[in-house]
């Protein structure tokens, strides 16, 4: 394949892959990504140096639900940043702990780590 084809084929899977709509993408977490985030949910649950809206959005993330990925992505960023933070300040080993288990599972570096599901739902048909 020449080089100029090799662009042509790039173009065409770029032109295909913009077309899915950010709206239309679901993720779904695997069972020990969301007995993690529950569980670091529970030990941060009415604590003074963690943001209210953690252990709702700890909850949420851990329901196992598909959820827009977007959303989920973002918050999940959040709320292990709130998290890191109170376990270093506080040396909650426990929250440490589950914080690591947690990266693992997302980054399939545990022992028996499960992909994250993505969906990507149709487009509404136009009429």
């Amino acid at each position: 394949m020449t080089e100029k084809n090799e662009g042509n084929v790039s173009a065409r899977h770029a032109s295909k892959a913009s077309r899915v709509d950010a709206e239309n993408v679901r993720i779904q977490f695997d069972a020990d990504v969301n007995r993690d985030l529950a569980k670091l949910a529970k030990l941060t649950r009415g604590k003074e140096k963690v943001d209210s809206d953690v252990h709702h959005l700890l909850q949420w993330l851990a329901s196992g639900e598909l959820l827009p990925v977007t959303e989920a992505i973002s918050r999940l960023a959040m709320v292990t940043r709130e998290a890191a933070e109170y376990a270093q300040a506080e040396g909650d080993r426990e929250v440490q702990s589950t914080l690591t288990s947690l990266l693992g599972n997302l980054m399939g570096q545990q022992r028996d780590s499960q992909p994250v599901a993505v969906h990507v739902e149709p487009k509404a048909r136009r009429r």
